[in-house]
């Protein structure tokens, strides 16, 4: 085989039920340039090793394996995948989602190639909801219009990513990530290709992403919830102080901090309420942000409210609210 231009990383861990799905996806693909298939697996006790180990053996020019003798975690797998990888472009998938449209290495490539100021191009995908077993109403990607959007919310689907490989290689030299305490793989990558690149979004949908039972960022636990969202903001803080101006980061904060605030009043989260301590020490907060949270206290909704009373009073606003317009 041909140097590969591009390599589909494949980071997958007790994915037995799900990981044909994955390959197969992959395999389905249909391109006119020379790719390589690089599937790690992080000591999976499930049989998910002997599947990949299946297919490697059927297409031994097209799969290399990563075969971890023991168990080192969803960040080092894929660091270790990544670092090794040298094609020019690399994509991206889980062991649990997988593609269903067999252009979709070839249009992202095409585009990537014929825009070279452009870093990162991903597409919509669906949403299958693994505890109902049903697809979910609407679509996971949104169109990428601004880097102060995605500092509020990741808007990437994984999955459906193609990236330049040497600005990936230089994501993680500068950053570091594997070092940081983030607690989440792909959307520090994707803040950094948002303040370094340019990013596109396609319209089209080229595959579907598994929402789990104990995903962090779908759990039912409101617990769990709350702190993948504080994870989140702190990921977003990191990138949010090196690139944005005065102005922009009160703003970036103000947004960030009634999220959250607001995410721990519906789940009664005591630690919430000092979120809106940290709103209260803007300089420059909007109304919609009090009136947000004068509501919320009002009305009662979780118990965490009681510790924001006097910071958000009636009075308080009243006395506030005329100099937060904007």
């Amino acid at each position: 085989m041909n140097s590969p231009l591009l390599s589909v990383c494949l980071i997958t861990y007790n994915h037995a039920d799900y990981i044909r799905d994955a390959i197969e996806g992959v395999l389905m693909q249909q391109a006119s340039f020379p790719w390589e298939l690089i599937i790690a697996d992080d000591c999976s006790t499930d049989g998910t090793r002997n599947i990949v180990e299946e297919y490697a053996n059927r297409y031994p020019r097209l799969i290399r394996l990563i075969l971890q003798k023991t168990n080192v975690g969803a960040a080092r797998n894929w660091m270790d995948l990544i670092t090794g990888v040298t094609s020019k472009y690399l994509a991206y998938c889980e062991g649990d989602d997988y593609w269903t449209d067999p252009r979709k290495l070839q249009k992202q490539v095409d585009f990537l190639e014929g825009n070279p100021d452009y870093g990162l191009c991903y597409t919509r995908a669906r949403q299958f909801d693994a505890v109902k077993g049903e697809y979910e109403s609407g679509c996971f990607g949104r169109p990428f219009q601004s880097r102060n959007e995605i500092l509020l919310s990741n808007l990437i689907p994984s999955l459906t990513i193609v990236a330049r490989t040497d600005l990936y290689h230089r994501y993680i030299d500068e950053v570091k990530p594997q070092t940081r305490d983030w607690g989440m793989g792909d959307y520090p990558g994707w803040l950094w290709f948002a303040f370094n690149s340019r990013i596109h979004c396609m319209a089209d949908i080229t595959g579907t992403y598994r929402v789990a039972a104990n995903g962090a960022s779908h759990t039912l636990n409101r617990g769990r919830r709350y702190q993948f969202n504080v994870s989140a903001f702190n990921v977003a803080d990191y990138f949010a102080r090196k690139h944005c101006t005065e102005s922009e980061y009160e703003r970036f904060l103000e947004k960030r901090y009634l999220w959250l605030y607001l995410v721990a009043v519906r789940g009664n989260i005591p630690s919430g309420w000092e979120y809106a301590k940290r709103l209260q020490r803007l300089k420059h907060l909007g109304w919609k942000a009090r009136l947000a949270v004068l509501l919320f206290h009002q009305f009662g909704l979780g118990r965490v409210v009681s510790g924001a009373s006097g910071i958000f009073s009636r009075d308080g606003y009243a006395r506030n609210a005329a100099g937060g317009l904007r």
